[in-house]
Protein backbone atom coordinates (compact mmCIF):
# COMPACT_ATOMS: atom_id res chain seq x y z
CA UNK A 1 0.00 0.00 0.00
CA UNK A 2 2.87 2.59 0.95
CA UNK A 3 4.69 1.88 -2.59
CA UNK A 4 1.28 2.43 -4.33
CA UNK A 5 0.63 5.41 -2.48
CA UNK A 6 4.76 6.75 -3.13
CA UNK A 7 4.46 6.12 -6.94
CA UNK A 8 1.21 8.07 -7.11
CA UNK A 9 3.02 10.84 -5.15
CA UNK A 10 5.68 10.37 -7.50
CA UNK A 11 3.82 10.88 -10.76
CA UNK A 12 2.15 14.18 -8.73
CA UNK A 13 6.11 15.57 -8.22
CA UNK A 14 6.33 15.26 -12.33
CA UNK A 15 3.49 15.99 -13.04
CA UNK A 16 4.22 19.61 -11.19
CA UNK A 17 7.54 20.18 -12.14
CA UNK A 18 6.60 19.17 -16.00
CA UNK A 19 3.84 22.00 -15.26
CA UNK A 20 6.71 24.63 -13.68
CA UNK A 21 9.10 23.84 -16.11
CA UNK A 22 6.73 24.82 -19.36
CA UNK A 23 5.80 27.83 -17.25
CA UNK A 24 9.16 29.15 -16.49
CA UNK A 25 10.52 28.50 -20.31
CA UNK A 26 7.58 31.10 -20.81
CA UNK A 27 8.33 33.37 -18.26
CA UNK A 28 12.21 32.97 -20.26
CA UNK A 29 10.81 33.84 -23.84
CA UNK A 30 8.76 36.94 -22.20
CA UNK A 31 12.54 38.63 -21.61
CA UNK A 32 13.83 41.46 -23.68
CA UNK A 33 17.05 40.27 -25.57
CA UNK A 34 18.93 42.82 -22.97
CA UNK A 35 17.68 41.33 -20.11
CA UNK A 36 18.20 37.72 -21.58
CA UNK A 37 21.77 39.29 -22.01
CA UNK A 38 22.24 39.94 -18.30
CA UNK A 39 20.64 36.56 -17.03
CA UNK A 40 22.81 34.76 -18.86
CA UNK A 41 25.59 36.80 -17.25
CA UNK A 42 24.67 36.40 -14.25
CA UNK A 43 24.27 32.87 -14.52
CA UNK A 44 27.43 32.65 -15.80
CA UNK A 45 28.91 34.48 -12.98
CA UNK A 46 26.92 31.90 -10.60
CA UNK A 47 28.30 28.56 -11.84
CA UNK A 48 32.27 30.67 -11.72
CA UNK A 49 31.25 30.89 -8.21
CA UNK A 50 30.42 27.76 -7.29
CA UNK A 51 32.33 24.49 -6.40
CA UNK A 52 32.14 22.14 -9.17
CA UNK A 53 30.75 19.50 -6.44
CA UNK A 54 27.58 21.95 -5.71
CA UNK A 55 24.30 20.70 -5.58
CA UNK A 56 22.73 23.66 -8.05
CA UNK A 57 25.19 23.72 -10.09
CA UNK A 58 23.34 21.79 -12.35
CA UNK A 59 20.18 23.51 -11.76
CA UNK A 60 22.12 26.98 -12.66
CA UNK A 61 23.89 24.97 -15.81
CA UNK A 62 20.10 23.97 -16.97
CA UNK A 63 18.55 27.49 -16.57
CA UNK A 64 21.81 28.99 -18.59
CA UNK A 65 21.11 26.71 -21.61
CA UNK A 66 17.77 27.34 -21.22
CA UNK A 67 18.21 31.16 -21.85
CA UNK A 68 20.95 30.69 -24.56
CA UNK A 69 18.55 28.65 -26.88
CA UNK A 70 15.76 30.90 -26.25
CA UNK A 71 18.51 33.67 -27.44
CA UNK A 72 19.80 31.40 -30.05
CA UNK A 73 15.99 30.89 -31.36
CA UNK A 74 15.51 34.36 -31.62
CA UNK A 75 16.63 36.39 -35.14
CA UNK A 76 19.50 38.99 -34.17
CA UNK A 77 19.79 42.37 -35.47
CA UNK A 78 23.06 41.36 -37.66
CA UNK A 79 21.06 39.15 -39.43
CA UNK A 80 20.03 39.57 -42.90
CA UNK A 81 16.44 40.30 -43.49
CA UNK A 82 15.14 37.40 -45.95
CA UNK A 83 14.22 38.98 -49.05
CA UNK A 84 11.13 40.23 -50.49
CA UNK A 85 8.90 38.07 -52.82
CA UNK A 86 9.30 39.82 -56.42
CA UNK A 87 6.31 41.68 -57.67
CA UNK A 88 7.72 41.87 -60.92
CA UNK A 89 7.01 39.54 -63.42
CA UNK A 90 10.07 37.45 -64.87
CA UNK A 91 10.99 36.95 -68.59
Amino acid sequence: MQAQLDDVLAEQDDRARIAQTDSHCDQISQLTPGELDRYAAQLARCLKALATTAPIRAHVQDELAAVRAEQDARPTADAPAEPAASTTPTG
